[in-house]
């Protein structure tokens, strides 16, 4: 998202490069500009009375900051919406507006962000019936199953075609999107999937006369086609999701030992396979967990579960442990933590997907306890 020009990440290197006296001539234009755009002073940004007072206290509390800082922003719906998903990212804000500080030594930071990480990218590959596996990264030409139905691709989604071909004997493909990658696929009955980083879906190139079932290993977001004569099942690890035509979010990584359905529209119905269901609406999720005897159904912020099908990573009072769980898949890196504390550390604010992971890292490294050592593919976490 950009306002005037200037990105999220864009506006956090201006002001990280300010705090850090790296900022150029022409980038103080900038820099002042997008201040003002804020409705700050920015004659409340300089001198060393600031610069002084980041490096009076070691600790904070960014839950407190970021609420402290929301509390500031016009009450307004239209302005209030937009101006907390852009400075969600902007914890540099809302840790010196709410009289907490935390200390800046350029000569400790250890971080050295290098060209092996990249962003998620479109890259994933299919299975056909037949057993061949077909990068789709690679060649763009329009694909055929046995059936006859007809696949086209393009460098970020497959189409299958035949709706009315439904009620034949089912034929499977299975779509694979490594970590880094995502794609998506609009199915033969008009469902569209979004499939995230390190997921699998399986589903037929034609649905049968009874339940469209599709199965799911990792993360998707289903936009189904309404049918009222034939359900949509989506199988996990855990249970199955039921619907007619809705919008979903549902999340089932094996090393996260949970299955999560997040319900953007419509009505879902999940059942786990110890025979307990529920019933969910539009702004809840209901969370199937192993060890756990009850289905934990809460109401939830809607972008911090579908917000990475726009491009977006919201992080609210998050551990770092998750949030760099996030960042593992994303971005293909390994993540090592050093002890065990620094798991537990807790931020908010935003990653916008397609970005470097730089100026995120900077930040959490700037704004807390931790420090940030890459070495290829590889972020180690080691404390201050």
């Amino acid at each position: 998202m950009k306002r005037h020009g200037y990105s999220v990440f864009r506006s956090v290197d201006l002001i990280l490069r300010y705090l850090l006296g790296e900022i150029s001539e022409q980038e103080k234009g900038e820099y002042t500009r997008m201040i003002e755009d804020t409705g700050l002073c920015p004659s409340d940004w300089e001198g060393d009375a600031l610069l002084g007072g980041l490096a009076v206290e070691k600790d904070f509390d960014t839950k407190a900051a970021y609420n402290y800082f929301l509390s500031k922003v016009s009450p307004k719906p239209k302005v209030r919406r937009w101006t907390k998903r852009w400075i969600a990212a902007l914890w540099i804000f809302p840790l010196i507006l709410g009289g907490v500080f935390w200390e800046v030594n350029r000569e400790e930071s250890e971080m050295k962000i290098v060209k092996q990480i990249f962003p998620v990218s479109s890259k994933a590959y299919v299975e056909l019936a037949d057993g061949r596996s077909i990068d789709l990264a690679v060649s763009m030409d329009s694909l055929s199953e046995k059936d006859g139905t007809l696949i086209l691709r393009d460098s970020t989604r497959l189409v299958y075609s035949g709706k009315d071909k439904m009620g034949g004997r089912l034929i499977y493909n299975v779509l694979n999107v490594p970590r880094g990658g995502e794609f998506s696929l609009i199915l033969a009955d008009g469902t569209q999937v979004w499939v995230n980083s390190d997921s699998r879906l399986r589903y037929p190139v034609q649905f049968g006369s009874g339940k469209r079932e599709v199965f799911l290993q990792g993360e998707a977001y289903f936009e189904v086609a309404e049918d009222s004569e034939h359900p949509f099942v989506v199988h996990t690890s855990l249970g199955q999701v039921e619907v007619l035509g809705t919008e979903f979010n549902i999340q089932d990584y094996a090393d996260e030992s949970q299955v999560i359905t997040t319900l953007v529209n419509g009505v879902v119905k999940y059942a786990a396979t110890d025979g307990e269901n529920c019933l969910l609406k539009p702004g809840f999720q209901v969370v199937d967990e192993v060890g756990t005897e009850k289905l934990q159904i809460r109401e939830v912020n809607l972008d911090e579960y579908v917000g990475w099908k726009n491009g977006l990573y919201i992080f609210y009072d998050d551990t770092l442990e998750k949030i760099m769980q996030r960042i593992s898949r994303n971005y293909d890196v390994e993540v090592e933590f050093k002890n065990e504390n620094l798991k537990k550390l807790r931020f908010s604010g935003e990653l916008e997907r397609y970005d470097q992971v730089e100026a995120f890292l900077r930040i959490v490294e700037l704004g807390g306890d931790a420090v940030f050592v890459v070495e290829g593919k590889k972020i180690k976490i080691e404390p201050k």
